[in-house]
This record gives structure tokens, sequence and C-alpha cells, in this order.
């Protein structure tokens, strides 16, 4: 442990300060972060709730919803966790499905993802 930390920890009486300080400052020092448990949730939470959604400009032929439908099937996600997702039925998932591959000229899902990504590295 370093020399300033082990005399910050006896003037302060609390050596486990001074060991979780130590462990802070290694963690930081490769490139890591270190959140409060509070702020953690809340970027938990705000990742999780994050929709994918294609650029306009990449597929302007695809409405809103099927570019989101189409960021959802490029994270690998089926019609049905996609339906739950957007709180609407498989059946409308697959209508889009549908739309999405006869827009796009593909013939399925790996496809369609491919498409996707080579309009993201434009």
């Amino acid at each position: 442990m370093p020399r300033p930390i082990q005399l910050a920890a006896r003037r302060w009486r609390r050596p486990r300060l001074a060991t979780i300080l130590a462990d802070a400052i290694d963690v930081v020092a490769h490139g890591e972060a270190i959140f409060s448990p509070t702020i953690a949730q809340r970027l938990t939470q705000y990742f999780a709730n994050m929709r994918p959604v294609i650029p306009a400009n990449a597929f302007p032929e695809l409405t809103e919803r099927e570019r989101e439908i189409l960021g959802f099937i490029a994270q690998g996600k089926t019609n049905a966790e996609i339906a739950d997702d957007l709180v609407i039925s498989p059946k409308t998932v697959a209508n889009h499905v549908s739309n999405i591959f006869s827009k796009l000229q593909v013939v399925d899902r790996a496809q369609a993802v491919l498409r996707a990504q080579q309009s993201d590295q434009r």
C-alpha cells in the first residue's frame, strides 16, 4: 500500500478505508470506473430501457417501427422477445419482419442483419 495512504489510514484510524481507497486507485489506474450502488442502478436501468434504432437515412424505405424491429433483429432477438419488448403481438412483429425482408430484398434474418451492419459502416 502506498505510504501516503498508510499515513492517512493511521490518522483516520481506519485501516479498512485505506485498503478500499488503495483498491479504488488501482482500479481507476487500470482504466476502469467505480460507481456508487445508486449510480450503478441508474445506469443499469437506463441501458436496459434503451431501444436500438436504425438511423432513418440508412433505410428510408422502412418505417420507424420497422427500423426499430430491424435493430432488435440485429441484436439477435426472436420475434417473441421483440413482441415482449415492444408490447405488441408476435404476429404483428412477424408482419413487420416480412415487410422488412421485402423492402430490403432479403430472404432471412441473417441477410437483414448483414444489411443493417453494412449501413452502420457507411
